[in-house]
């Protein structure tokens, strides 16, 4: 019965996977990332062993927007959307980075966040056109006014399966930013980091 108890059913398409640990991100982390995070911070997000970790560069696959109030807005397939910061934390592991910037530069982000609720996807990943976006290119779009001061710039990366080379930024890339600041890694990553050296 454990065994069963593992397996998670799919009816479309019908697929039947063992995952006897559900997600990695910890209660201990929850409670740290909570403590830490504060209105316009970049929440990054991963996953172990989903198919779309394979096909975006680097550990993370996804960034939001911390707007204050348990809430984040992201980019997400069907669109630019809101939701609680509890759902987001349903991954693997996460990362927070905070924007070196004053509180006003910050709230002009989260003011236009709300303003692209309901944006479409941008599936073909072009950073010089926001009338649709994808994860990171909300993040660039809402920080647009001091997106070059922060770091936040599209550089030359392979995407859609590696098959094309385009203008992005993927998760990972906010890691890096001059303009960013790390405010936590879960305890995921450590364990991951050890591991590998």
């Amino acid at each position: 019965m454990k065994f069963f108890s593992h397996i998670k059913v799919y009816p479309y398409p019908m697929f039947m996977i063992y995952c006897p640990e559900g997600y990695k991100l910890t209660a201990s982390d929850m409670r740290s990332i909570f403590k830490k995070v504060e209105p316009g911070d970049v929440l990054l997000r991963g996953y172990v062993d989903y198919l779309d970790g394979y096909f975006i560069p680097g550990m993370f696959s996804h960034a939001g927007l911390y707007v204050g109030n348990d809430r984040v807005i992201h980019a997400m397939s069907g669109g630019v959307f809101e939701e609680d910061i509890l759902t987001f934390c349903r991954c693997d592991y996460m990362g927070v980075v905070r924007p070196i910037a004053p509180a006003s530069i910050k709230n002009e982000a989260i003011a236009k966040a709300y303003n692209c609720i309901g944006m479409p996807y941008d599936f073909g990943f072009d950073f010089n056109d926001h009338s649709s976006v994808c994860c990171t290119e909300f993040i660039h779009c809402v920080y647009e006014s001091v997106a070059s001061e922060l770091g936040i710039v599209p550089r030359e990366q392979k995407v859609l399966f590696g098959l094309e080379k385009k203008y992005v930024i993927s998760p990972d890339d906010f890691l890096m930013m001059s303009g960013m600041e790390i405010i936590f890694l879960s305890s995921y990553i450590a364990e991951r980091q050890k591991e590998q050296s």
